[in-house]
């Protein structure tokens, strides 16, 4: 399926001069720039679909020009995408794509679509990419001071960022508060893990003993070793209807979290 605003345009120039191209079924990521008329398009694959951008819209150089289309691309995409690992992973790719980077992207909570679409009106790569971090930042402060989530915040790494490093108290408090309120399920001797991987702290750890999503009474053992040594622990019930107090995180960074695990 072609798609754009001009899909059937797009359509039916595709079928005439790319008869013999293999843009019809371009792989995921995948592009193509041909030229029609003295204009240039680009087609980027999506899975199912192929998105065809004119990129002679952008008054900017022609690197630039890729990049913007790429992301173009990425936006209708994540637009449609239903909360989930995949639309997480894309969420990153479209940063990295960018060149956009902050220590703490990978751990955000929220869609980045509006960020997105907003950026493309920016006429200067330069001006997209630090458009993008503001927002960025802006998204994360509000995760923290809201109590979300703080997986894949690099507290080092963001005491070299201003702005964000006036939050690693508030950080340090919630990663504590979060495991103080985990219990673990035993069920006949295999430990459930995924409640403490939804931890910072616990994920962290778990990850570090190179355990998968359930343990044994011997990997939980090591676990709360290395917790004692921050005066922590977590609670063990054989009750399945025990739950953990946990930060509110979203489908797509849950399934993100455990995907790394498998």
């Amino acid at each position: 399926m072609i798609e754009n605003e001009h899909s059937r345009k797009h359509e039916d120039r595709i079928n005439t001069t790319e008869r013999d191209s293999p843009l019809k079924a371009l792989p995921y990521r995948d592009s193509v720039i041909f030229p029609d008329n003295e204009k240039h398009f680009l087609a980027v694959g999506i899975g199912d679909r192929v998105v065809v951008r004119e990129l002679c819209e952008y008054p900017i150089n022609w690197e630039t020009k890729n990049l913007l289309a790429m992301t173009s691309a990425a936006v209708e995409r994540l637009g449609d995408a239903p909360d989930s690992l995949w639309k997480h992973r894309a969420q990153i790719n479209c940063l990295l794509d960018l060149r956009v980077y902050l220590p703490c992207y990978r751990g955000l909570n929220s869609s980045i679509v509006p960020i997105l679409r907003a950026g493309l009106a920016e006429s200067e790569y330069g001006n997209l990419r630090a458009f993008i971090r503001g927002e960025l930042t802006r998204l994360l402060k509000e995760q923290v001071l809201q109590g979300g989530p703080t997986h894949f915040f690099d507290i080092n790494e963001m005491q070299e960022i201003p702005e964000l490093a006036v939050h690693v108290p508030r950080i340090l408090e919630l990663r504590k508060k979060e495991i103080q309120g985990v219990t673990l399920i035993d069920r006949d001797g295999v430990i459930d893990l995924r409640s403490i991987i939804m931890t910072a702290w616990g994920f962290e750890l778990v990850h570090a003993l190179g355990l998968g999503l359930e343990t044994d009474a011997e990997g939980c053992d090591a676990i709360q070793r290395k917790l004692y040594e921050l005066d922590l622990e977590v609670k063990i019930s054989t009750n399945e209807g025990d739950t953990s107090h946990l930060a509110r995180m979203g489908i797509g960074l849950s399934q993100y979290i455990k995907s790394l695990f498998k």
